[in-house]
């Protein structure tokens, strides 16, 4: 139980710091704050958290060495870039990033220069993960850290249904689909397409946007 719980708090932060990198580099791009996050709510990029669980796992079995981290890092990011972005693509049917301009690139989706500087994250990154890591194994048992555990675990889970759901139904609306019943009322009106389109405005439509996966979900609650 206790991996399980530090494996989901390396998630999150892992996650949460790769959300303050895309906005540093939004920022430094375009000169300007945009939103970059994968959620409605919760400042969490899921990629970088999957990769942040990946990178602490090999450095545990191979070392915590600079150019071992840094190796580590190269590989796992092109990976999991490229995995996520082709599961993004074939399932969601949208693209939030494309790599075709760069030199050195795969199927636009992963690209050199890139994986090197992920690379180079991931020694800063690993290290703060490591320490937290620490923190986490001192205050594992105490009520309040159990609290604040269950608490995110029920935002997180929520935030991606609640997410997933408004995309879902953004993409029923772009398809000319009226809500049918009270939820779909109540998506059309908390989340129409300037708040979709605002928080997920790096997303380019490819194709029809919801996966079997998540239509199954949502035909549950609507």
């Amino acid at each position: 139980m206790k991996t399980l719980v530090k494996c989901f708090w390396i998630f999150v932060l892992g996650s949460f710091i790769g959300c303050i990198i895309e906005h540093i580099w939004c920022f430094i791009r375009n000169g300007c704050l945009m939103i970059r996050r994968s959620f409605l709510y919760l400042p969490l990029i899921p990629i970088y958290g999957i990769a942040a669980l990946f990178l602490v796992y090999f450095s545990d079995n191979i070392g915590y060495d600079f150019w071992k981290v840094f190796l580590i890092g190269v590989i796992v990011s092109a990976v999991v870039e490229y995995f996520c972005s082709f599961i993004q693509e074939k399932i969601f049917k949208t693209k939030s990033w494309d790599y075709s301009d760069f030199k050195y690139n795969l199927h636009g989706r992963i690209n050199l220069v890139y994986s090197l500087g992920f690379g180079l994250m991931s020694v800063f990154i690993v290290r703060i993960i490591k320490l937290f890591s620490i923190y986490i194994d001192k205050v594992y048992y105490s009520n309040f850290f159990l609290i604040i555990t269950i608490i995110l675990v029920l935002l997180f889970f929520t935030d991606a249904l609640l997410s997933s759901f408004a995309c879902i139904r953004y993409s029923k609306r772009k398809q000319g689909i009226l809500a049918s019943n009270v939820f779909e009322r109540f998506l059309d009106n908390k989340y129409p397409d300037s708040i979709i389109e605002k928080v997920y405005n790096n997303s380019v439509y490819v194709g029809w946007f919801g996966s079997k996966i998540m239509l199954f979900f949502y035909k549950i609650y609507c």
